[in-house]
C-alpha cells in the first residue's frame, strides 16, 4: 500500500489533485514513513515521489488478487454464484424502493393529519373545548371530502 493510499483510506477529504503532490502536507506528518531525503523541508511542499512510495508491511492489492468473500474459509465464488449474489441485491433494492414509493405515499397523509392536529389546538386556543375542536374539524372535513373525492371519480 502506497502512502496516498493509506492517507484515503484515513483522510479521504485530505486527497485531492489541488494539493502540491496530490496530497497534504508529507507522509511523515501523519507517520507513514520518515521524511525522504529528497523531500523539501518546507512544509507547504509536497512531493508526488513521497506519497507514491510503498509503505513497509502492508499489502498491495493487485487485479490477480483473490476477490475476498464474506464466507468464513474465503473460498472463491463461482460466476453462477455472483450473478446469483447480483440477483439477491437487485431484488432487495426493488423492494426497498417500493417501500420508499410507499413512505412517499402515505406522507401526504401524515401531513393531513398534522395540519388537522394543529387545527384542533387552534381552535381549542381559541376557547373551544376538545368536543367542540373535533366538531369543527368533522364538520369541515365532511364538506371538503365529498367534493375531493368526486374531482378523483371515486
Amino acid at each position: 500500500m502506497t502512502c496516498r493510499e493509506k492517507l484515503k483510506l484515513e483522510h479521504p477529504e485530505l486527497v485531492d489533485m489541488d494539493y502540491i503532490g496530490g496530497c497534504h502536507g508529507c507522509p511523515n506528518d501523519y507517520g507513514y514513513l520518515p521524511r525522504h531525503e529528497g523531500c523539501s523541508e518546507d512544509p507547504g511542499m509536497n512531493c508526488t515521489e513521497c506519497w507514491d512510495r510503498e509503505i513497509p508491511g502492508t499489502i498491495t492489492k493487485k487485479e490477480n488478487d483473490i476477490m475476498p468473500t464474506h464466507d468464513i474459509n474465503h473460498t472463491k465464488k463461482t460466476k453462477a454464484e455472483l450473478i446469483e449474489e447480483i440477483e439477491c441485491a437487485e431484488a432487495h433494492i426493488r423492494a426497498m424502493e417500493t417501500q420508499i414509493a410507499n413512505l412517499e405515499r402515505y406522507k401526504q397523509y401524515e401531513d393531513m393529519a398534522n395540519e388537522a392536529k394543529a387545527m384542533h389546538t387552534a381552535f381549542m386556543n381559541s376557547g373551544f373545548t376538545n368536543e367542540q375542536a373535533f366538531d369543527m374539524i368533522k364538520m369541515l372535513t365532511q364538506s371538503v371530502v365529498p367534493a375531493a373525492l368526486r374531482g378523483m371519480r371515486v
